[in-house]
C-alpha cells in the first residue's frame, strides 16, 4: 500500500497480491512501483509493475518458476531486475514486461540483485555462495562466480564498479576488487566466447550472438 509521507494517510487502495509481498521499489521518476511476491509455496512466482496514480497494473506479471525475492528498477527506469528462488535473475523491459535477456543463472536461490550506478551491469547474490556481475543488455557474465565462504545474503558494488562487498550467513563480509584486464582485446574476445559459447559476426552485428561450434570452442580453450 502507498501512504502519504507527511500525513500518514493511504493514497490508494492496497495493491492485490496472491501471497506475501517480499520487496517493493519505486521507479526513479516516482510514477511507478514494482512489487515482488514470495512465499513457501510455488504459487507466488511473480513481480508486478503498478501505476502510482491509478493503482492499476501496467504490464503483464514478470513470472519466474519460484518466488521472487527482490525486484527493482534500473537507474534510468527502462529495465527491471528480479531475483528469484528458482536460481535465476532476470532483466525485463519495464514498459511491456518482456524479458530483455536470457535468465542469469546461479546454482541456488538468488537472494539479491542490484544495478550499477550507470545501469550497464547488474550484481547478483546467491545462496550458492557466489556473487556475479552481468551485462544488462546481453545477460552475459562480466565476472566469473566470485566465491564466498558461506551462503550470500547481501551484496553491493561500489559506485566506480571497482569493488564488490558481500555479506554471508557466517557473519563475515568479503570484499573483492575488480581489476582492469590489460590483455590484448583479441584475447579478451576469445575468452568471452569460451565463457558464453557464443560470438558476434563482425560482418553482421545485427544478427546477434551466434553459437560457437564445439571444435572452435576446443581450439579457443587450448589457446
Amino acid at each position: 500500500r502507498v501512504w502519504n509521507a507527511k500525513t500518514g494517510n493511504p493514497l490508494l487502495s492496497p495493491f492485490p497480491h496472491a501471497s506475501r509481498v517480499n520487496h517493493v521499489s519505486f521507479s526513479p521518476d516516482g510514477l511507478r512501483l514494482v512489487t515482488a511476491e514470495c512465499d513457501d509455496t510455488f504459487e507466488a512466482l511473480s513481480a508486478h509493475v503498478w501505476n502510482l496514480n491509478s493503482g492499476k497494473e501496467l504490464t503483464r506479471s514478470l513470472k519466474h518458476s519460484d518466488g521472487v525475492r527482490e525486484a527493482l528498477f534500473s537507474p534510468d527506469g527502462r529495465y527491471i531486475a528480479t531475483a528469484s528462488e528458482d536460481g535465476t535473475a532476470c532483466i525485463w523491459d519495464s514498459q511491456n514486461g518482456k524479458l530483455v535477456t536470457p535468465p542469469m543463472r546461479h546454482g541456488d536461490q538468488v537472494r539479491k540483485v542490484d544495478f550499477t550506478t550507470d545501469g550497464k551491469w547488474t550484481l547478483t547474490v546467491s545462496r550458492d555462495r557466489t556473487v556475479r556481475v552481468w551485462d544488462v543488455q546481453t545477460g552475459d557474465p562480466i565476472t566469473p562466480p566470485l566465491q564466498n565462504s558461506s551462503e550470500c545474503l547481501s551484496g553491493v558494488m561500489s559506485s566506480d564498479t571497482r569493488r564488490i562487498l558481500a555479506g554471508g550467513r557466517d557473519g563475515k563480509a568479503r570484499l573483492w576488487e575488480l581489476q582492469e584486464d590489460e590483455r590484448p582485446i583479441e584475447d579478451l574476445i576469445a575468452l568471452s566466447e569460451v565463457l558464453v559459447g557464443r560470438r558476434l559476426d563482425p560482418l553482421d552485428l545485427l544478427a546477434g550472438p551466434l553459437p560457437v561450434e564445439p571444435a572452435t570452442l576446443a581450439d579457443l580453450w587450448n589457446q
